[in-house]
């Protein structure tokens, strides 16, 4: 049992970790290309940035802001290590949380689910 102070009153409480993922996230900052499909509409594109991934999702900064649930179709484009020549992964993303302004340069950015997922490395330039 953890004591907590909160205006100057006292609680006991679990220590139960709010942690709810179940992989770990690695902060990866790779280019991610994203199409999704808005009801009856047009294929709308965006473009972000990751913040971080994981096995089953990742965070992207983009400007663009697809809604709560949409289905993405993903490329992220890792980079090797070497800086030369890259990954790219392809799939699709739901969408879990949508935030606004959270990145460095007031970007939105959003989390998401991943599946189907394809790997193909490029050869070194």
């Amino acid at each position: 049992m953890q004591r907590v102070c909160v205006r100057d009153e006292l609680f006991k409480v679990n220590q139960v970790s709010l942690e709810r993922r179940k992989v770990t996230r690695y902060p990866v900052r790779a280019f991610v290309f994203f199409t999704w499909r808005e009801t009856r509409g047009p294929r709308l594109r965006g473009e972000g940035v990751t913040r971080d991934i994981s096995a089953s999702g990742a965070y992207v900064f983009s400007s663009a802001r697809p809604p709560l649930n949409a289905v993405l179709q993903v490329e992220i484009l890792l980079p090797r290590p070497s800086g030369r020549g890259a990954a790219l992964i392809k799939g699709k993303m739901v969408v879990l949380r949508v935030d606004g302004e959270t990145g460095a340069r007031g970007e939105s950015g959003f989390a998401g689910e991943v599946s189907h997922l394809s790997f193909r490395a490029s050869a070194p330039r």
